[in-house]
């Protein structure tokens, strides 16, 4: 191929080559990635003059230099035969970087949200790289694209993130901090993906995460975000299978997931979970006295030794912590995630967790080998439905009909199957909702950024509920359309669970908009949930507005609405509801039909 490879047909097809395409993070032939450090042909960018410069440069008197400047290019082309043997292993930074971070394997990581920090909303995807040091130690790192968005200025942060574009960094760390950080820092759970990558493969991903550590990368929370840098840094590896993957106006971490999985990636083989999240998952199948008997170990083993002001001293040594019948395996590590919520309360110290951390593992490795917990299936992110989605129905209000429609490009609703989370929760972003009536088009909403949270709340971990929206929403009135001001909205309050699949919840808060004036309201909401065989789901709720749209009068809403989910791309729901404002009464019903993409 060498001899032939500056013919016009071989440059047209190894320009076109999906690896090639890949390395230079092209979308629609154009670089996401315009930093000239990184692109050699830079103004007058192409596929095919970036793929004749760095072949240039990797075949001329500066070729060891090329090498260490983009060694997966270099690793990629000397495969295809277009160049010959250089000598990478004289190359400090990557004898540096593959040293001090070896990726024997590697594994996609997957950080969940936590609605209550809005720049975690769509959650996080990075990577993990492990392998065996040259001095024999096994390490882990994570290497992460990030940007700052350390404010809670959101109209701003959102600007930024989606016009100007924000710096991006790439940060490489210990993996351990990396789970500290999350977990017990932020209280999101890790989940991860081994992409069982042949050691050739690893070795070009590895290659070019060096190439990008230097590269001026803009951040667009819409279209070059975490997710999509991920996903184009596997089509190096995977560019057969990332060309037929479907388009879509907005890649999220959990659409990555779904494609890797839909791909053969095997779902997460390793969960890392918050002490809240475990404490509320374990205790189910526990009974009351195994419960009462982990938390009076736990606070045992907060008493500091030889403390005579209580009855029970702390034992001595590790092993006398545990009671002797304290040994079944989902009570002990109940136990550990117990004391692991006490630390994080600052009720139990560092030192007393790992003294009693470490007598679970010594309680835990006299059990049968090979026993382990297994992870509930259904929490896993990789199953979530599709976000974004359009809806089109057919609506009544009271004498009046029209058409609705309904765009979420990055979303989902409480109506969503939320199997895979704790509490039922609901996310919009641009969610868009028009109404035709008469010949004419109106807005019904614009929520900017809207999030609900349903935990339920459990007498041990705790847990609030609420919600917060912003953008233009919906003023109902029962004496004509819904109007749509400029809005804020904001609520907290608690779930119950009083079945397995049924909760209730109740909140309270206010609103502050703006049309024909500025005004403040106040509102009370709560509601049923139920989800049910065969992919029903049923919600009732009952709301209550002070002075909706600035108006004197309050307004009283309730809803019933009936999900039934079809299949895995299309679900079917039925709504009624009624509004009540003084003596006026405005009853709706309506079909719509939704499309998950």
């Amino acid at each position: 191929m060498a001899a032939h490879a500056g013919t016009s047909a071989d440059l047209t097809s190894m320009a076109a080559h999906p690896v090639w395409q890949a390395l230079l993070h092209l979308h629609d032939g154009q670089p996401q990635i315009d930093d000239p450090a990184f692109l050699r042909s830079a103004p007058d960018f192409s596929a095919e003059a970036e793929w004749q410069a760095t072949r240039a440069a990797l075949s001329g008197p500066d070729a060891e230099a090329e090498v260490c400047r983009m060694p997966a290019r270099y690793l990629w082309l000397r495969a295809q035969g277009v160049v010959g043997e250089l000598p990478l292993s004289r190359c400090a930074d990557w004898q540096d970087f593959s040293g001090r971070a070896p990726a024997s394997r590697i594994s996609l990581v997957f950080a969940s949200e936590n609605p209550a920090q809005p720049s975690s909303m769509m959650g996080h995807l990075f990577f993990k790289l492990e392998g065996r040091r040259a001095d024999g130690e096994e390490v882990a790192h994570a290497l992460s694209f990030y940007t700052d968005a350390g404010t809670w200025n959101l109209p701003l942060l959102l600007y930024e993130s989606l016009v100007t574009g924000k710096p991006g960094w790439f940060a490489l760390g210990p993996h351990d901090e990396t789970v500290r950080h999350y977990v017990v820092g932020e209280g999101r759970t890790l989940w991860e993906y081994d992409l069982a990558l042949t050691p050739d493969q690893a070795t070009l991903l590895q290659a070019h995460l060096l190439e990008l550590r230097s590269a001026r990368i803009r951040y667009l929370f819409q279209d070059h975000n975490c997710a999509t840098l991920v996903r184009d840094l596997l089509r190096i590896v995977q560019p057969v299978a990332a060309a037929s993957a479907p388009a879509s106006p907005w890649i999220t971490p959990r659409r990555v997931l779904r494609e890797q999985t839909a791909r053969g990636t095997p779902r997460a083989d390793r969960v890392y979970t918050p002490a809240a999240w475990r404490v509320r998952t374990l205790r189910d199948g526990l009974d009351h006295a195994e419960i009462e008997q982990a938390l009076e170990t736990v606070r045992r083993a907060g008493q500091p030794q030889g403390d005579t002001a209580h009855e029970a001293r702390v034992p001595a040594t590790d092993t006398d912590l545990l009671p002797t019948d304290l040994s079944g395996l989902q009570a002990l590590e109940f136990t550990r995630a117990w004391a692991g919520l006490e630390l994080a309360r600052g009720r139990l110290g560092p030192a007393q967790w790992q003294r009693l951390s470490t007598a679970i593992d010594t309680r835990r490795a006299a059990r049968p080998a090979g026993e382990s917990l297994a992870v509930d299936a259904q929490m896993d992110p990789s199953l979530t439905p599709p976000e974004a989605r359009w809806s089109l129905g057919r609506e009544r209000r009271g004498p009046r009909d029209g058409w609705s429609l309904r765009l979420m490009p990055v979303s989902h609703a409480l109506e969503d199957d939320h199997r895979h989370r704790l509490g039922e929760s609901a996310l919009q972003l641009f969610d868009l909702g028009l109404r035709l009536e008469n010949d004419r088009l109106r807005l019904q909403h614009l929520v900017v950024y809207g999030v609900t949270s349903l935990l339920p709340h459990d007498a041990l971990a705790g847990g609030w509920s609420g919600r917060f929206a912003l953008g233009a929403l919906p003023q109902a009135r029962a004496d004509r359309t819904t109007a749509v001001a400029a809005s804020v909205e904001g609520a907290l309050g608690q779930t119950l669970r009083v079945h397995p699949d049924i909760d209730l919840y109740a909140l309270a808060g206010g609103g502050l908009g703006l049309h024909r004036g500025l005004w403040l309201s106040w509102q009370q909401e709560a509601g049923l949930i139920v989800r049910e065989v065969g992919g029903l789901k049923t919600l009732l709720r009952w709301r209550h507005e002070s002075r909706p749209d600035g108006g004197p009068r309050s307004a009283t809403h309730w809803q019933w609405t009936q999900m039934l989910r079809l299949s895995s791309g299309w679900q079917l729901g039925l709504e009624a509801g009624r509004i009540a404002q003084g003596a006026q009464r405005q009853r709706r019903i309506g079909l719509q039909l939704t499309h998950l993409l």
